[in-house]
């Protein structure tokens, strides 16, 4: 069987909130060390280090999105390497500042003239 692996990166991540990468490899028959970073900027962050003995492994890894001031381009890698087996799958993201807002919600969808709501 031949060794095949399977990535999943998205395309925009939000500042601060939590960022989600999944990866599929198949037919391993060595252990294989894997590495997640995430780049933006000068800033370098290692999100997962870890070693697969598994021939079969799939994980989702979930980790926290930087605070960023300005919206920008980052760049998340998974590298796999093994005795027998290499791979890299790189992908540029959109990290977005997330804007806040504020909803008003008033006891009666319409008032009429003169009227005063109260806000639940």
């Amino acid at each position: 069987f031949c060794r095949t692996y399977l990535v999943t990166i998205p395309s925009v991540i939000l500042s601060g909130a939590t960022g989600k990468v999944c990866a599929h490899l198949a037919y391993l028959n060595k252990t294989i060390h894997i590495t997640l970073t995430l780049t933006h900027g000068a800033i370098k962050t290692t999100i997962l280090e870890q070693d697969v003995r598994e021939p079969h492994w799939y994980q989702c890894i979930s980790f926290q999105v930087p605070a960023v001031t300005e919206e920008t381009v980052g760049s998340l890698v998974v590298h796999g390497e093994g005795d027998t087996f290499q791979f890299e799958k790189s992908k540029k993201v959109l990290i977005q500042k997330v804007e806040s807002g504020t909803f008003v919600q008033t006891d009666k969808p319409i008032y009429k003239p003169g009227q005063t709501g109260t806000v639940p």
